[in-house]
């Protein structure tokens, strides 16, 4: 065996290990991002699972378009305040010429025109207020959190009269839903 055949030996030899190396590397960092991958999903499904809201009460006034109700954190965690702007409310009604019409209601504690959402007040355990993070609202942001077992009463302005029956979706920010048909 001549010294150019042992030269080719050796360098196939250092060009299948380096193949192999970074076939290796690759395998190894492709399993950790699926473990990642993995992790971050079934927690995100937790967090879904965890935040989990009921609609208790509902009062519909037809001709003033206006709905209240009670809705309570019923799942494991907290709610921020802050987050309400993230609560998708989709309401499906009848208009006074029976209509049927779809409205998502956006959330606004100003309650400055219609369509709105905001929350009239907050109960706990049969009272009103609530000990754990209160929640308040001022001008530039709001503070507090709605916690576990907790219910807000909710006032929904549509901005026109409603004149049969009502359904009302709710889903929290993390996907959380709850939703009740009603008649007026």
């Amino acid at each position: 065996m001549g010294l150019s055949t042992t030269i080719a030996t050796v360098f196939t030899a250092l060009i299948l290990i380096t193949g192999f190396s970074l076939n290796l590397v690759i395998v190894v960092s492709t399993a950790e991002f699926l473990r990642a991958s993995l992790r971050d999903g079934v927690a995100m499904d937790r967090q879904v699972f965890d935040e989990r809201i009921d609609i208790e009460e509902v009062a519909v006034d037809g001709s003033l378009g206006l709905i209240i109700m009670n809705v309570t954190n019923i799942g494991e965690t907290s709610i921020m305040a802050d987050d309400f702007r993230l609560i998708d409310l989709i309401i499906v009604y009848y208009d006074d010429s029976g209509n049927m019409k779809t409205l998502w209601v956006p959330y606004s504690q100003e309650g400055a025109s219609a369509p709105y959402w905001k929350v009239r007040r907050v109960l706990f355990q049969g009272g009103e207020g609530d000990l754990i993070n209160p929640i308040s609202f001022g001008l530039s942001e709001s503070i507090g959190a709605w916690d576990p077992h907790e219910t807000l009463e909710i006032e929904i302005a549509v901005g026109e009269s409603l004149s049969r029956f009502v359904y009302v979706f709710m889903y929290s920010p993390s996907g959380g839903q709850s939703s009740i048909a009603t008649s007026i």
